[in-house]
């Protein structure tokens, strides 16, 4: 008989966690020689998922419900993923503590990524009014770490603040 509790998986406490994670799931399928381990397909149709949920944890924010992925944004007439090929850098100055700032992604923004220059955590979200005080939902960007996405939707616009004043984050965003 299973519990609840054992069909639950435990969250890692970090992308790298996940993603060491994600290659343990994939070396189920295949070694790191490219010898098939597992040849069922309703078994590697279920790892494939697996791997598909654990990836959408990072996604959800900013292609959820309320902001639904345009393929023809990101493909081309034949279905292949566009390249992001021009970087746009912004720094943002959090010169008040507690008080939220933004910046609006270019038109047809494929990825980003944010960080804190000197490291420092601060929080981040997709709506207005949800960082300064915080209310959620709202992301914590923790010490050294960033947050990146991946295939953008245009009017994306990107809302910060941080519990030390002067601080400076950088946001680099690929169209």
């Amino acid at each position: 008989m299973t519990n609840a509790s054992s069909r639950t998986r435990t969250q890692p406490t970090t992308l790298e966690d996940e993603l060491d994670a994600i290659v343990a799931l994939l070396t189920l399928i295949k070694d790191t020689d490219g010898i098939k381990k597992i040849t069922d397909p309703v078994v590697v149709a279920g790892i494939i998922a697996l791997i598909n949920m654990n990836l959408q944890q990072y996604r959800g924010i900013a292609c959820g419900p309320a902001n639904p992925i345009d393929v023809t944004l990101i493909t081309d007439s034949t279905g292949i993923v566009k390249q992001a090929t021009t970087p746009t850098i912004y720094n943002v100055t959090l010169a008040v503590i507690n008080t939220e700032y933004s910046q609006a992604l270019p038109a047809n923004t494929r990825k980003f990524l944010v960080q804190c220059q000197d490291g420092t955590e601060f929080r981040l979200a997709f709506e207005t009014g949800r960082v300064a005080a915080p209310v959620a939902p709202y992301l914590t960007i923790r010490a050294n770490c960033i947050y990146w996405e991946d295939m953008v939707l245009t009017g994306v616009t990107i809302y910060v603040a941080g519990g030390t004043a002067g601080k400076v984050v950088e946001i680099v965003a690929w169209t």
